[in-house]
Order: C-alpha cells, then sequence, then structure tokens
C-alpha cells in the first residue's frame, strides 16, 4: 500500500468525501436486506396448515373437497347405493306379505291346524256355523264288495245315506235337517237313524256314543294301525266314533261320528259316509254330507279314534267282546 502525505485539512475533505459516497451504497442495500426480510416475514406466514386457524376457511375448504373429490364424491355414490339396497330389502318389521317365506312357516299346515290333514275339521272348533261347502263325493252301493250280502236293514241305512250324498248338502255345524242346504256330523247320523224309524237315537255325538255304549254294541280300539285285530268285528252300517277332533268341554269327550259303509269293490279301501268340513276322498277334499275315506288319526294328531259300536237292530247280534 502507497501512503500519500497530504496536508491535514486535504485529508479530511477526503475522507469526508469517501463516507458521503459510500453512504448512498448503504442505504441502497438497506431496502434490499429489509425487502429480504419481507419475503422471509410472507414465507414464515404461509404456514403449511393455514385451514386449521381460520373455522369459516376449512368449511369450506372441506366443501370443496367433497365437491371437487371424486373419491369422495364416489363414495357418497356408493353409499347412495347402499341406502338403496336397504330401502329393496324388506325389514322384519315389514308386512308378512312382503315375505313370503315367513308367511310360509307361520303356517306348516295351512289348511288345519291339526297335524293329520284328514282326522279333524280344517277349523277344529264347533263356532264354525257357517256352511262350508258342499265339494262331496258320491258313490253307488253297487262299488261296496259285499253289499248284496249285508242284511236288508243294514243295506237300506247304507242306501239312504249314499242318497243323502247325492243331494249336494254343506256341511253346516248344529244342522240335522237337509232343508238347511247343509248338516253337521251327529245330525246326519240322527237324520239317517230317525229315517231308519229309531226314534230314541240322541242328537250330539258323545250321546250316541253313550246310547251305543249302554245297548252293549261298542267296540273300543286302542291300536293307532288300521289293520289291527280289533277291527276284525267291524261291519258295514257300524257307528264309528272319535275324540278330539275339535276342542269343546264335554263329561264324554266323543266329539265326531260316521257310518262304515265297508269296502271298495275295486281297491278294498275303507269307506264311510257322514258330514265332515275337511276329511277326503281319494285325495280330494270334501266339505259337507259325502263319502269318504277311512283312516286312522296320523302321528301326533289332536284327535283320536276310539272305537266302533254295532247299531241296535241292524244286525241279529253285536259284537263279540
Amino acid at each position: 500500500m502507497i501512503f500519500v502525505r497530504l496536508p491535514f485539512r486535504r485529508l479530511v475533505l477526503v475522507l469526508s468525501l469517501a463516507l458521503l459516497t459510500n453512504s448512498p451504497a448503504q442505504s441502497t442495500n438497506a431496502p434490499t436486506r429489509h425487502h429480504s426480510s419481507t419475503s422471509t416475514h410472507k414465507k414464515s406466514n404461509a404456514s403449511p396448515t393455514p385451514k386449521k386457524t381460520d373455522p369459516d376457511e376449512d368449511a369450506a375448504s372441506k366443501s370443496d373437497s367433497q365437491t371437487d373429490s371424486p373419491k369422495k364424491s364416489n363414495s357418497s355414490t356408493s353409499a347412495s347405493k347402499k341406502s338403496d339396497a336397504d330401502t329393496d330389502t324388506p325389514s322384519k318389521s315389514e308386512s308378512p306379505t312382503d315375505a313370503p317365506k315367513k308367511s310360509n312357516s307361520t303356517s306348516t299346515s295351512p289348511k288345519k291346524s291339526d297335524p293329520s290333514s284328514d282326522d279333524a275339521p280344517s277349523k277344529p272348533t264347533p263356532q264354525n256355523t257357517g256352511l262350508q261347502g258342499p265339494a262331496v263325493a258320491t258313490i253307488d252301493s253297487s262299488e261296496i264288495a259285499g253289499f248284496s250280502d249285508d242284511p236288508p236293514a243294514v243295506q237300506k241305512l247304507i242306501t239312504d245315506a249314499l242318497a243323502l250324498t247325492q243331494r249336494n248338502l254343506g256341511y253346516l255345524y248344529g244342522s240335522a235337517d237337509p232343508a238347511a242346504a247343509g248338516m253337521d256330523c251327529s245330525g246326519t247320523i240322527y237324520y239317517l237313524l230317525q229315517q231308519q224309524g229309531m226314534k230314541d237315537v240322541p242328537r250330539s255325538s258323545d250321546e250316541q256314543y253313550i246310547w251305543a255304549r249302554k245297548a252293549g254294541t261298542f267296540r273300543a280300539v286302542e291300536s293307532s294301525q288300521q289293520d289291527s285285530f280289533e277291527f276284525d268285528e267291524l261291519k258295514p252300517g257300524d257307528l264309528l266314533f272319535w275324540e278330539g277332533t275339535y276342542s269343546i268341554k264335554r263329561d264324554i269327550p266323543i266329539t265326531h261320528s260316521m257310518i262304515y259303509l265297508g269296502r271298495a269293490k275295486s281297491d278294498g279301501l275303507m269307506l264311510m259316509v257322514g258330514a265332515s268340513d275337511g276329511r277326503s276322498y281319494r285325495g280330494q277334499k270334501c266339505y259337507g254330507v259325502s263319502v269318504f275315506e277311512f283312516k286312522m288319526p296320523a302321528a301326533g294328531s289332536k284327535s283320536r279314534f276310539v272305537g266302533y259300536a254295532r247299531i241296535p237292530g241292524l244286525w241279529t247280534s253285536p259284537p263279540k267282546s
């Protein structure tokens, strides 16, 4: 470095000029530094999560996000589809008509409350006072095996009973008169035996049972099998008795009676005649005064076949005891 010797005053002047010359540069750089500071301030204000500092902005951001975001829109569509699926699927509280399976479980036997389809009326209650049917079956006496060998009184009873099945009579609880367009079981027995001149025959099935028991012609059946030896003495024209075909309070719980016809000549099918509101003949349900198949109650049935009885006066001797 070369030092130049200058007078003191001139040296002061030179230094003053030098200071004045450097001052604008510093002033110019200061704003630059100030600008940099401002930029830094702006950068610090640009927080990575500004939405959390402003609830309204956050809500708007969420709203925009739901509108603009395809994934969220698809999620909303899926939810809508799920809602539609829930709407189309019947709930448990809906009507049983919308849920056929339930409707099929309320009834394993919709036509009958009794497990046996042929042992009891379709609605086993004595309150069925309305006319049911008619839907009846009838045959000719020539279709019954051994009919011509039966005593004349038995032939007449069976002939009259089959004639009654041809009158297209329905089942009418409480009726013993064909003029009413229907009859019940014991009413049919009562009417037919009255026509045979038996004026002392009782009206109800339980009293008819007592009547036969007093005459000493009743034969009890304990077996549930139709080929039991207990049926060896069963003959055409005999009275047949059941209990439990409907609910009723009686000292003697007999609830149903019919007349045995014999066996079909064609296939040996056991036949009976009377009135019923739901028994069958060769696979067809019959309602009214009709020919029916004679069947034992099915396992689990509430009804029970209790036995048969010879009608006093129709045969020369009662069944063996």
